[in-house]
């Protein structure tokens, strides 16, 4: 299964990332395409840092939302807003082939990062986690069933018993249904709840049908409907050594439980909810310590999560048991490549908050140079006299050497507050000329036609 899993995954990874780079490739020649038009007719319409900056927001858009859809492709994860991003920047750069002013679309990338950010604390703020409830006995006495093994039906009927409670097509080895009532008395008795290995399978694959379906809130209701079962019959059964089942039944409810535990993770985790995939994750390797899909699904939730340390540390345990795994590997290149990043970011900035560090030179003393250290003057070379020094009258800032920060401030208000005015005439006398020249194509395509040839 995880040989399949991991086919699947590279398949698609390649198909997704073959229609991305195409994509990308073919809008970036095509601008490339209209600025070589412009150089050799020598009708370039920016200077060159005009060009530069514009080129730096292509490529900006695309290194970073690639990046991120090639990463979340080796890892299994979504990446809606990369692809969000990665369609803002193909629209804004093959408009820009026709209008010069698409390139203000990527004003709304930071909005739209803030509008992702804001839902979705909204929904981790919103959303209740979904727990496991306890098994709570209610004041009303219920009528209780017992467990116990179905019969071969070939085997003689024993003298003073009955089989009728024994169905020809009952598997032996899984509990089936006795409606005799018990005593509400025996608390841990083992008779207490009712479940067969066939409705958990039954109530599996429904979870499944609604999780293919999208709908991961009613799958996770109805696998921890399951859970709630088997830990109750697992529980009941460790407490009371004397119950009914067989050692063949409690191993596969075991197995059923470890299943239920990892469907959930990965319904979480396709949520969003990563704290929750680990904590089921924890529940399988509980029971079975070697399981490939509650490695990889606790490592995918620490990456997502940025515990990037105690990632490495869960994909090097998972690889104790599934060296050859090649999910697992690529999981630990990756987390390696960003420790090493991360590290390299950090010594940057201590070392750049380091050189900060001056000495005021307010509290350094300054000594005057002493006679001896002075060299001889002539006669003839006497320096003028020193004027002596008079403060500053109160109040005049233009005396001091350093501006007041009432006047810098403002400055700094008047530049931005001229540069936004700046930037808006800009954008309408843009909007107005591109509406000239499409109501004069589409008006009069004749003069349209003759003025183009008359520019070039």
């Amino acid at each position: 299964m995880a040989n399949q899993s991991e086919k699947k995954r590279v398949e698609r990874e390649k198909k997704v990332g073959r229609y991305y780079t195409v994509t990308f490739l073919f809008s970036v020649a095509l601008w490339l395409l209209k600025f070589l038009r412009d150089f050799y007719s020598k009708n370039l319409q920016h200077t060159k840092f005009g060009y530069f900056w514009r080129l730096s927001l292509v490529f900006l858009g695309y290194c970073t939302s690639l990046y991120s859809i090639f990463n979340n492709l080796k890892l299994g994860l979504e990446f809606s807003l990369s692809n969000d991003l990665f369609i803002v920047t193909t629209v804004a750069t093959l408009l820009s082939l026709f209008f010069d002013f698409a390139y203000k679309l990527f004003l709304v990338v930071p909005l739209y990062g803030a509008y992702k950010g804001s839902v979705a604390l909204y929904k981790w703020a919103t959303t209740p986690a979904p727990e496991i409830p306890k098994n709570v006995q209610t004041k009303e006495s219920k009528t209780r069933v017992k467990y116990r093994t179905a019969k071969d039906p070939d085997s003689p009927k024993e003298s003073g018993g009955s089989d009728k409670g024994a169905s020809p097509k009952s598997n032996p080895d899984e509990p089936v249904l006795d409606n005799s009532p018990v005593s509400s008395d025996n608390e841990w008795s083992p008779g207490s709840f009712t479940v067969t290995s066939t409705a958990l399978y039954h109530e599996n694959d429904q979870g499944k049908e609604l999780f293919v379906k999208g709908d991961y809130d009613a799958a996770i209701q109805r696998w921890s409907k399951s859970i709630q079962n088997l830990t109750t019959v697992l529980e009941r059964a460790r407490k009371n050594p004397g119950h009914d089942l067989t050692e063949a039944a409690l191993h596969e409810f075991t197995k059923m439980y470890v299943i239920l535990c990892s469907n959930l993770a990965l319904a979480h985790i396709k949520k969003g909810a990563y704290e929750k995939c680990k904590e089921f994750c924890q529940y399988v390797l509980m029971y079975d310590d070697k399981s490939l899909k509650a490695h990889l699904r606790i490592v995918q939730a620490d990456v997502k999560l940025r515990n990037l340390e105690q990632a490495l540390r869960n994909c090097n345990k998972g690889l104790e048991f599934h060296p050859e795994n090649q999910e697992l590997l690529a999981l630990r290149a990756t987390i390696n490549a960003e420790l090493k990043s991360y590290e390299g970011v950090e010594k940057l900035f201590y070392q750049n908050a380091f050189k900060k560090i001056e000495v005021d030179p307010r509290s350094e003393q300054v000594h005057p140079p002493s006679e001896e250290d002075q060299p001889p003057v002539s006669e003839g070379d006497q320096p003028p006299a020193a004027e002596p020094d008079h403060p500053p009258p109160p109040g005049d800032f233009n005396v001091s050497p350093r501006a007041h920060p009432l006047s810098l401030l403002y400055n700094k208000v008047h530049l931005v507050v001229k540069r936004v005015f700046m930037t808006l005439s800009r954008v309408f006398r843009n909007t107005r000329s591109s509406i000239q020249h499409t109501y004069t194509f589409v008006s009069r395509p004749r003069a349209w036609f003759l003025k183009k040839v008359k520019m070039s």
